[in-house]
């Protein structure tokens, strides 16, 4: 498992930034998966932005296992079995909890589990298309 220090890093080799980055923080990552924190503002309580937290995790466990640290896009192209019991309410701190399921050449599948405390707020499966992300280009 990375140390500490190595888990705020992860955050940052995702390609998400402000104001789309949403995730706070890194709690775990290892080969079975990664939890991520989320801090609820009053702005972030839709249903479906939840499965955009999971992406991110998603994103964050990618880049975890990517070698080298070398840059990654992805691209999520499904989502399946998805279910909302409750929506997250502003003050909430969210744990989002991605695990790999499978994977077939650059696709990725995923379970995750989004949580407040111990009550679960949305669970489904994530499918995402992983390519590295080309060099930067200087503009003439």
């Amino acid at each position: 498992m990375p140390a500490p220090a190595d888990l705020d890093g992860l955050l940052a080799r995702i390609p998400h930034r402000p104001p789309h980055l949403a995730l706070d923080r890194v709690l775990t990552a290892d080969d079975c998966g990664v939890t991520v924190e989320k801090r609820v503002s009053g702005a972030d309580v839709e249903g479906l932005w939840l499965l955009e937290l999971s992406a991110q995790a998603a994103a964050v466990w990618n880049a975890r296992a990517t070698a080298g640290g070398s840059s990654h896009l992805g691209y999520l192209v499904a989502a399946r079995g998805w279910k909302f019991p409750r929506a997250a309410t502003a003050g909430e701190t969210l744990t989002i909890t991605v695990e790999p399921t499978g994977a077939l050449g650059p696709l990725a599948r995923f379970h995750s589990t989004v949580r407040s405390g111990n009550e679960e707020l949305a669970s489904g499966e994530l499918t995402c298309a992983v390519v590295a992300s080309p060099p930067a280009r200087d503009h003439v």
